[in-house]
């Protein structure tokens, strides 16, 4: 059994760092952001449909990675994530996207914190929505009462913190 294990939430709180690290302290592979590929490709003008497309992307990275996991899959973001961000801009969330986001749901979501410091890196557009962002996240994993931890803490203390989360969770 694939044990999956998305790591979520707002921007530049340290999700693809932690996830390449735990992904290789398991010894198994990890889903990438397919929205950084994306927008490095088409630019930061982007559109509902866009969103959508990337979420599209998210799910088959997902299905091609999941095949090659060592019995755990990291996720460097999720559907949630994606419904967030059309609602963020008022855009309206497709159906299709909220059932998935029920069927598929992960078996642990780690939720990080909004303890470290904001970087630009030319795709990220909120400092300033950080914990509004973070209170968004954490109502949608509430209402969709799943599995989840908040990951805080520097540096090793924040890898330590989801290795814990992990373990204590895999333990069920």
């Amino acid at each position: 059994m694939l044990y999956k294990i998305a790591v979520t939430g707002p921007e530049s709180t340290g999700k693809t760092e932690l996830v390449k690290q735990l992904a290789e302290l398991y010894d198994t592979v990890y889903v990438p952001e397919y929205a950084r590929e994306y927008l490095d490709k088409n630019g930061m003008q982007y559109t509902r449909e866009d969103v959508l497309k990337m979420a599209k992307g998210q799910i088959e990275l997902e299905r091609e990675q999941s095949i090659k996991a060592n019995r755990i899959l990291f996720s460097d973001t999720d559907m949630i994530a994606y419904k967030i961000w059309l609602d963020f801009y008022t855009w309206e969330v497709p159906l299709w996207l909220t059932d998935h986001i029920t069927k598929n749901r992960f078996d642990l979501y780690l939720l990080t914190d909004i303890d470290i410091p904001w970087v630009a890196d030319g795709q990220r557009a909120n400092p300033g929505d950080r914990e509004m962002l973070f209170n968004r996240f954490q109502e949608e994993l509430e209402r969709l009462d799943a599995d989840f931890g908040v990951i805080s803490g520097k540096g090793m203390l924040r890898l330590d913190n989801a290795i814990s989360t992990i373990e204590e969770h895999m333990k069920l």
